[in-house]
């Protein structure tokens, strides 16, 4: 596996994320039950042990909204430990239940979402500081309850790629891997079980073979590809000496859509009768304005939901590949992935940029309204 290319990467989350974490232990979620009302499941598009139950300290639900008038409105639903390394980034929900990926300590968490508590759910492998972080969460209708998660890792000693989770939690299991697939990001399943990840370093997305036997590389294209040195986080001051290209990944109708975070769009991949992917075509954008920072993607209806990180906002493509602005800015930091469960919106707050300075807001979002 080549590192070279990756390594700067390595040094920023060094200083901006593994800073979150007070020492080299992985403190578990305080323990509670999950609640929420039974639903059918939802996804978007991150050293192993048992899960545990050990406690810490974490806040309840509520906060400041969003939102302006008679529109969608934003509150806390869980408020997360910085000082524990709980950055969350992926997240998928099934039952009811939000899953949230904790990308800095390798932990997939459940939430309460009547009181805001986590209960630690499963572990995957902890890559050595500095050289790796866990990213999206997805669930299969082919595989109910089990969950899985996506891991970076920039060096051979931790494997990259996608890792399964059973039901009843627990350790992680390796899925799926490719040499060329080291920052594995989004991911979803369609409705035969394939899986598609969109890859960040590599500008492409993979397609995965129900039993995670076969990885190959499914579309590439200019679209896909990151440009930190034009990215519109540049253009904003905020920009990172890497590219992060292909990022959210989400199917509606016969086509998949990804954004890429560092040009501000969405491409549009169709899905020819034979499986394989027809021309990368733009679908939304550039605009750095409405989706600078591009991220997590998921679709309700004929409509388009993302999180754009750097913008601290939440935006709607219609069909057209207009973009609106859903909500923006308090209580959002850093927003990461989203998916939608009934008729409520859950935003991860990552607070990638707030926590290098041992500040933030990580925790869950509900955004209600956002029709």
């Amino acid at each position: 596996m080549k590192t070279h290319r990756i390594l700067p990467l390595a040094g920023v989350l060094a200083s901006w994320l593994i800073a979150a974490c007070s020492g080299d232990s992985s403190p578990a979620p305080a323990a509670s039950g999950a609640g929420g009302a039974s639903t059918s499941a939802t996804t978007t598009t991150s050293s192993t042990g048992n899960a545990g139950t050990s406690t810490v300290a974490t806040g309840g639900g509520g906060g400041s909204a969003g939102g302006t008038g008679g529109g969608p409105s934003a509150a806390f639903v869980s408020h997360f430990d910085l000082s524990q390394g709980q950055l969350p980034e992926g997240l998928a929900i099934t039952n009811g239940v939000p899953y949230v990926g904790l990308a800095v300590t390798s932990q997939i968490a459940k939430v309460n979402v009547a009181d805001g508590t986590l209960t630690q759910f499963a572990t995957l492998p902890k890559p050595a500081p500095n050289t790796g972080f866990m990213t999206g969460l997805a669930l299969s209708a082919q595989d109910p309850g089990v969950v899985y998660a996506a891991l970076v890792s920039f060096m051979p000693d931790t494997q990259a790629g996608i890792y399964r989770v059973g039901a009843a939690g627990g350790a992680a299991t390796l899925f799926a891997k490719d040499p060329a697939m080291i920052f594995p990001n989004g991911l979803i399943a369609d409705d035969a079980g394939n899986w598609f990840v969109a890859d960040s370093n590599a500008g492409a997305v993979f397609r995965i073979s129900p039993n995670g036997q076969t990885v190959a590389k499914w579309a590439a294209d200019d679209l896909l590809a990151g440009d930190k040195d034009k990215s519109c986080a540049s253009a904003k001051g905020a920009g990172l000496p890497f590219n992060i290209g292909a990022n959210g990944i989400a199917k509606n109708g016969d086509s998949f859509y990804v954004t890429n975070t560092d040009k501000g769009l969405i491409a549009r991949i169709p899905v020819m009768s034979d499986g394989s992917a027809g021309k990368v075509a733009l679908f939304a954008g550039p605009d750095c304005d409405k989706l600078g920072g591009a991220d997590g993607l998921t679709s309700r209806g004929t409509a388009l939901y993302a999180a754009d990180n750097f913008q601290n906002q939440v935006v709607r493509i219609a069909p057209s590949g207009d973009v609106s602005v859903v909500t923006s800015g308090d209580p959002l930091d850093f927003p990461a992935s989203l998916t939608f469960d009934g008729d409520s919106l859950f935003v991860t707050n990552f607070a990638f940029l707030n926590a290098q300075a041992m500040k933030g807001n990580p925790g869950l979002i509900r955004i209600t309204g956002a029709q």
